[in-house]
């Protein structure tokens, strides 16, 4: 009991108040300064001193934040042991918990009796030891914490069991992303002389030869590859990668991308929508990601599936475009189908391009042992009736360029509104 009363929140002595006088003004101020050193416990409900509360759970309090003090949180190991050691005892096996080492952590309906029996054991023996008037406030305390937990496991248990509020995927959709390699019109779609204007050059495969300037590239893309690459940079390319923010906007609003933009919209309407529509209309990613590989002896990313990632629709169909000619190291590697693990890389040329599930395949790169650098840009499409109320979300604080987009309508009623 003595424990317990060193806790709580001490009066005023009454030797002290008997022999001085206090202006009403310090009374106030020794309430506000005791008030100040204490906080209640969220489940005995007592307010005690500092001292009672572990570092961590105190600056809880500082946050105004609930917090749970020692004794209770030492109590609710006690009554976990004591479970534990009351379902040992119930086991097929024959072996107990008495040991006292192991908890029973899960509160459940299927375990509460367990939980029940050991609620028995540590009120009694505190009890026994310290009084049970002193001690009645543990078995309420503990009562009230089983009734939480038994609550939040049925909430949990509850929500696990719903479905996912998103529509049953068309059942087209694996046979239209199935890996398959596709032609475009590179005339009507100059991909190759945009990535030449936005990445200022005229020989996109040998940029890695390029005599680097103290400017940074007009595009953020190129500058994260010679950085990726162990590239040695002139200073004013190395400042610029730690102020990517400002860089990717002036890069966006520049003319070689809005150009490419105006291009990448019509290819998906004119081209990819025909091939993966099936009649109804697209969400699509916008702006796609571009991406440059230098020869290295680095890999950009590991193997992965986009589902892996909570930001990604599992109804997503992957489109991969290379401006450059693509082969063996040089190239993305990808499986077939899901779990089929025969990796294999992608050989186009310029004018071609591939669509697969990389939602459900796993795919990556590997270092670019080739004298050439790859220059791709790659995004994704969703059938609109397989959306739902989901919607692309990007990690607030992030700094890559990469998570930096959106999924706009192939509608051109909605278009008209996104753009």
């Amino acid at each position: 009991s003595s424990t317990v009363q060193s806790c709580l929140v001490p009066p005023i002595p009454s030797r002290v108040a008997h022999t001085m006088e206090f202006s009403d003004e310090l009374q106030h101020a020794l309430r506000v300064y005791r008030h100040a050193q204490s906080a209640e416990c969220k489940l005995c409900n007592r307010r005690q001193v500092d001292t009672c509360f572990e570092q961590k759970q105190w600056r809880r309090t500082l946050l105004g934040r609930s917090a749970c003090c020692i004794e209770c949180q030492d109590a609710i190991i006690l009554l976990k042991k004591a479970a534990y050691a009351a379902f040992g005892e119930h086991r097929d096996d024959g072996t107990t918990g008495s040991s006292g080492q192991l908890m029973l952590e899960e509160v459940s309906h299927d375990t509460l009796e367990f939980w029940s029996v050991g609620l028995q054991m540590v009120t009694g023996d505190r009890a026994r030891q310290y009084g049970s008037r002193e001690q009645g406030w543990i078995a309420a305390m503990l009562r009230r914490w089983l009734e939480v937990e038994l609550e939040d496991q049925q909430s949990a248990a509850l929500a696990e069991a719903l479905p996912p509020d998103v529509p049953e995927l068309p059942g087209w959709l694996d046979e239209v992303r199935r890996e398959t390699v596709l032609r475009f019109d590179v005339e009507k779609y100059p991909f190759d002389l945009i990535f030449n204007d936005m990445f200022e050059t005229s020989n996109l495969a040998k940029l890695h030869l390029a005599k680097l300037e103290d400017r940074p590239p007009l595009c953020p893309t190129l500058l994260r590859s010679y950085h990726a690459a162990g590239v040695k940079r002139p200073r004013g390319m190395r400042q610029a990668v730690r102020r990517q923010d400002a860089h990717v906007r002036r890069f966006r609003q520049s003319g070689p991308f809005q150009r490419f933009l105006a291009v990448y919209r019509a290819f998906v309407n004119e081209v990819i929508l025909p091939v993966v529509g099936h009649g109804e209309e697209l969400l699509f990613q916008c702006p796609p990601t571009l991406r440059c590989q230098m020869p290295s002896v680095i890999a950009m990313g590991s193997p992965h599936r986009d589902s892996d990632f909570d930001a990604h629709h599992g109804a997503e169909i992957n489109f991969w475009v290379p401006v450059t000619k693509v082969w063996g190291s040089n190239s993305l590697q990808i499986e077939s189908e899901p779990g089929k693990q025969d990796f294999h890389p992608l050989e186009l040329e310029y004018g071609e391009f591939v669509v697969f599930n990389g939602s459900q395949c796993l795919h990556y790169t590997l270092p670019n042992s080739t004298d050439s650098v790859r220059v791709s840009f790659d995004f994704r499409v969703i059938p609109k009736s397989a959306v739902g109320n989901w919607r692309h979300s990007v990690n607030p604080g992030t700094t890559s360029e990469l998570a930096m987009y959106d999924f706009v309508s192939t509608d051109p009623a909605e278009a008209l509104e996104n753009f």
